[in-house]
């Protein structure tokens, strides 16, 4: 029985022999093709920033420098040092089917972004995002004690955490973006030192800068405190927050800080000035890094989505009405205000509607009431 056994075990052996074999020199050469392939996939706006992908990860980082590498074929990473805090980036090895999907890590905190978005809602005046935001139980080591195991609904913090996600990111979005969008962060790791809040801001903003949503403003956002010896501290423990008189969290682009809020204890006006020139540069390097990154591994943008106005219908509504529009809103009375402004639409319709050179269709035009004194 155990030589019949035996026998078999080394007939499998033999037949599948071949194809192993074959499946592991091809599993190498694709390796090593992609590694060789790999600096060729720089974009033209990547050749012209002078920065290439390496195949080797940097042992350490100067203030304001980056690096970008690529440790497995299709798996980007970008490290960035600013004012004496590190962070990495990682794309590629998970959530592969969203439209952009980030892992970023400082110190043992993990944050999990991505963004996607979908086509075909109706148009609207406004950017319809939702942003979710959790801190898992599991990120801290630990297990709801009660008879339902899983993560409940989001607690006051996170919601906080989602609108400063929000905050930051909603402006940057181009003029005439109205599909549906998602924003969706989740800590996967916490160390119980630094508070990721912050973290969750640059990693969502980073998803979005690499999808194929039309979001192409890198934004950033750091917190910044008072050190024990009076200096300012970037992301600093919440151990030396607590003692520092000055807590700001500064988020912008390269150009702008979009968002400042956070609480002092009586400072002057020059510290406040100094601290958010500090917050600042990192900001800008943060995003620097970010927008080089995007050369390299971002998608195509879905710009043909965006929905904009031709300057001339808006500058022929602008003739039509502009002459009665502040009377119909100056009328005090809701119905008779909402009755006149509907007349007035139906005219403007009715005007860019009409057969190139030739008369309006007729219609009874109501004449627009006067405000009531």
């Amino acid at each position: 029985m155990a030589r019949t056994a035996r026998a078999s075990a080394l007939w499998l052996m033999a037949l599948l022999a071949p194809s192993l074999l074959g499946a592991m020199r091809l599993r190498v050469a694709h390796r090593a093709r992609a590694t060789t392939l790999l600096p060729s996939r720089r974009t033209a706006a990547a050749r012209r920033s002078g920065v290439a992908l390496s195949a080797s990860e940097p042992r350490e980082l100067a203030d304001g420098d980056f690096h970008m590498w690529s440790p497995e074929p299709d798996v980007h990473k970008l490290g960035v040092r600013t004012k004496g805090w590190e962070c990495t980036f990682e794309t590629g090895r998970i959530a592969r089917l969203a439209g952009g999907a980030v892992l970023m890590q400082a110190g043992d905190n993990v944050i999990f972004a991505s963004a996607c978005f979908q086509a075909g809602g109706s148009p609207a005046d406004f950017v319809p995002l939702k942003v979710d935001y959790q801190e898992r139980y599991s990120a801290g080591g630990l297990t709801p004690g009660g008879y339902i195991k899983r993560d409940g609904r989001p607690g006051d913090a996170e919601i906080l955490t989602a609108r400063l996600i929000d905050r930051p990111i909603r402006p940057a979005f181009p003029k005439g973006w109205s599909e549906e969008t998602q924003i969706i962060s989740y800590v996967l790791s916490y160390d119980g030192g630094s508070p990721p809040d912050c973290m969750a801001v640059c990693a969502s903003a980073a998803a979005l800068l690499i999808s194929d949503v039309p979001f192409d403003k890198p934004v950033a956002c750091v917190r910044v405190t008072r050190g024990a010896d009076g200096g300012w501290a970037l992301n600093a423990p919440m151990a030396e927050q607590a003692s520092s008189d000055v807590s700001l969290v500064i988020a912008g682009t390269t150009s702008a800080m979009l968002m400042i809020e956070g609480f002092c204890k009586f400072v002057p006006e020059a510290d406040i000035v100094e601290a958010c020139a500090f917050g600042h540069e990192a900001v800008r390097e943060i995003c620097a890094a970010l927008g080089a990154w995007q050369a390299h591994v971002g998608k195509r943008k879905a710009t043909e989505l965006v929905r904009t106005i031709p300057e001339q219908v808006a500058a022929e509504v602008e003739r039509i009405c502009a002459a009665d529009l502040e009377r119909v809103l100056s009328i005090r009375a809701k119905q008779e205000r909402e009755r006149a402004f509907g007349e007035l639409q139906r005219r403007v319709e009715r005007e860019l509607t009409a057969p190139a050179g030739g008369a309006p269709p007729a219609a009874p035009a109501a004449a627009v009431p006067a405000p009531a004194e």
